[in-house]
């Protein structure tokens, strides 16, 4: 019988996190779902485990990518084998709540939606967490709102496996949940948010401190081209905003924090405002918080200084 929903987790070094992963979903009461494990050239032997412990399950696929590509690759590889109607993500450290399924279900049935979208939670090392709340109660939003509300992760949504199946995820190796949410965001003629905290992510040790790669900063900005290449003009102001959050400040913040040169970092915005030279008078920039929008003057004023500060007072908090 065809599944409900298919599971892609990609795997990398996971040997010592995925049974804690996979457990939550061999736990969850609904067991009309398929798992689909696809290995990146695991160094640990995580791919030996998973054949050994796992191979016998019949829900469950596991494939491996014949050299390391990348999360999205390997994410991709598990859409084009999905046979659910739905599919979700997991990330091999992470894991879901034992009502995954049921609120799920329970949505799905009740307003048919294309894509459902959930609050997660962050689980430090020090057992710390802290829950990231977008909607208090259950509703059905605009596109307009999907796209500016921060839906941006693909582990906290459940989406149409036909919408995944013909917009595939851009091949990059940082950025790609901001470049193909928005897309599958516009395709889907039903939006649904849950008050439901649903997904559990884990924060290692080195989660806060791992300094970004050199190449994360064009990536990001290489993700809000995507997007802005395959939006309708309709959603214009909306792309922009997105554009404002992810690349004026999600990647000029990782340049500083990759210590690109001061030349590359600052010719970020210099490209973006090539395309929306008024993009500090978006309607929507009010939604983001005071910080945020600080670091975003200092960006318009090409303050290298003062956001240098900022990143240093931001690395520090997140070692907290």
């Amino acid at each position: 019988m065809k599944p409900l929903f298919s599971i892609i987790i990609p795997c990398f070094n996971c040997i010592e996190t995925i049974d804690r992963c996979l457990n939550s979903f061999f736990e969850q009461e609904f067991d009309e779902f398929e798992l689909i494990l696809v290995d990146d050239c695991s160094s640990d032997g995580s791919f030996d485990y998973l054949v050994s412990k796992y191979a016998h399950k019949e829900n469950l696929t596991i494939k491996r990518n014949d050299s390391n590509k990348g999360p999205a690759f390997s994410r991709n590889e598990g859409i084009r084998i999905a046979t659910g109607e739905f599919v979700c993500f997991c990330d091999s450290d992470d894991w879901v709540e034992n009502t995954f399924f049921n609120v799920l279900i329970e949505c799905l049935e009740s307003l048919h939606p294309d894509i459902v979208f959930f609050n997660h939670r962050k689980i430090f090392k020090n057992h710390s967490t802290k829950d990231f709340i977008i909607y208090r109660a259950r509703s059905e939003i605009s596109t307009k709102e999907a796209l500016v509300n921060n839906l941006q992760s693909l582990c906290t949504l459940c989406v149409k496996t036909s919408i995944a199946k013909d917009n595939p995820i851009p091949d990059l190796r940082n950025g790609e949940d901001y470049a193909i949410v928005p897309i599958w965001i516009q395709q889907s003629k039903k939006i649904v948010c849950l008050k439901d905290t649903l997904y559990n992510y884990f924060m290692s040790a080195s989660s806060a401190s791992r300094r970004p790669s050199p190449f994360a900063m064009n990536n990001l900005f290489l993700s809000f081209e995507h997007v802005k290449n395959n939006s309708e003009s309709e959603y214009s102001e909306e792309i922009e905003f997105i554009g404002v959050s992810d690349c004026l400040y999600g990647a000029v913040l990782t340049g500083i924090k990759a210590k690109n040169k001061k030349k590359e970092i600052l010719d970020i915005p210099s490209r973006f405002e090539l395309l929306y030279p008024d993009w500090n008078k978006n309607k929507y920039l009010p939604k983001l918080p005071f910080l945020k929008r600080m670091f975003l003057r200092f960006v318009k004023k090409r303050n290298f200084l003062f956001l240098n500060l900022y990143v240093k007072l931001h690395s520090l908090f997140l070692k907290k």
